[in-house]
């Protein structure tokens, strides 16, 4: 297996994210019925890049998945996003389709869990019922499954779906 890192978004990387979030996977998981509007979302990517604050509640910070040996021949696979609440960070993460079931997710959430315990002693992730492969990434990382989750009505689904909450409590802070 290639190697994997992340590396913090920057500006110039708003092309390599937006085909990411664009991407069939992603747009199912996230409930959306068509990839989101670029310039819409080109504002929005402006506020999680690496050099954006990441102080308050509900501020986001974006890093890209990286596999390759060396800078000149990586490729970005997917992201990981954190997102600061008062009590915890929560971890998102996307790796596109052709790259699934490769055993990049598992190492992409290690290495985001690796930044967001700089930020909090308690890290969750949130995963709906029906995302199998994404819960076994986070089980594998040693989140545990709670029995906290939200029912949110997603467009392209007919019917609400669970968004669970796995935490990971971080003792070595």
């Amino acid at each position: 297996m290639k190697s994997i890192s992340l590396r913090g978004a920057l500006e110039n990387d708003f092309e390599v994210y937006y085909k990411i979030r664009s991407s069939k996977g992603d747009v199912y998981w996230n409930g959306y019925l068509d990839k989101p509007d670029k310039e819409e979302f080109r504002k929005i990517y402006e506020t999680r890049m690496a050099t954006s604050p990441f102080d308050k509640e509900e501020c986001r910070r974006n890093y890209l998945i990286q596999l390759g040996n060396s800078e000149a021949e990586s490729v970005s696979i997917g992201f990981v996003q954190l997102i600061k609440h008062d009590s915890n960070v929560e971890i998102g993460y996307t790796i596109v389709d052709e790259y699934q079931g490769l055993g990049y997710g598992t190492c992409a959430l290690r290495l985001g869990i690796e930044i967001a315990k700089k930020f909090s002693d308690e890290l969750v992730v949130r995963i709906r019922d029906d995302n199998i492969p994404s819960q076994k990434i986070a089980l594998k990382n040693g989140f545990v499954r709670t029995k906290h989750y939200e029912n949110k009505k997603y467009e392209n689904m007919k019917t609400e779906v669970k968004l669970r909450t796995y935490v990971l409590k971080n003792e070595t802070r």
